[in-house]
């Protein structure tokens, strides 16, 4: 139990750190938008994540529909020599709890290759975004609001027993999930495909 408590201590000091530093990133929009925010989730964005190898990473609110190429001019990589990366992979869209990742030349410092991966569900959770109940690890579950580290074994087991959740109402099936926990956790989690 104490393990448990600790565990939970440290996972919630480490999200409220990476709250606090969330919260003092700014918003961008790209310059064909109208000027700057405030910009908010609710206004349909999305929020990324970016780490440019070896300098720094960031994270950002950009508009939806922005695409990788935007997500470089907002971390103030708009200049970067881009020209070995193909056009249309700059050109895809972004979603929210996206991760990219650009390695720069050392040799020259042009831009080599941009890979995107998904962002770490403990960010995602600390900047709102639902995780992936399919994919979510023992120490993610605990992260959830209402989940304590029975509970999280519990979804661990059933998905281990029964496989991949199809309908999130499925954790019902789940003893300490009822109704209200569930409707929680429709904001927390989702099956399936990410909605951005």
């Amino acid at each position: 139990m104490k393990s448990y408590k600790r565990r939970q201590t440290i996972g919630l000091i480490g999200i409220l750190a990476l709250l606090a530093v969330i919260i003092s990133l700014p918003c961008w929009a790209p310059a064909t938008s109208p000027p700057p925010f405030p910009f908010s989730r609710g206004d349909a964005g999305i929020i990324v994540k970016i780490t440019v190898s070896p300098r720094r990473s960031g994270i950002y609110c950009l508009p939806k529909g922005a695409n990788r190429q935007d997500l470089l001019r907002a971390a103030g990589y708009g200049k970067l020599d881009v020209s070995a990366i193909p056009t249309t992979t700059l050109e895809q869209k972004l979603h929210s709890g996206e991760s990219i990742l650009v390695e720069i030349s050392k040799k020259d410092g042009r831009a080599l290759v941009v890979q995107s991966t998904s962002m770490d569900n403990a960010e995602c959770l600390a900047l709102g975004l639902p995780i992936d109940i399919n994919m979510a690890s023992l120490e993610d579950l605990i992260l959830l609001q209402g989940i304590g580290e029975k509970t999280a074994q519990a979804i661990i087991e059933y998905r281990q027993k029964k496989g991949s959740l199809q309908k999130i109402e499925e954790l019902r099936e789940i003893q300490g999930i009822g109704a209200k926990r569930l409707a929680i956790l429709h904001k927390q989690v989702f099956v399936g495909k990410r909605l951005s």
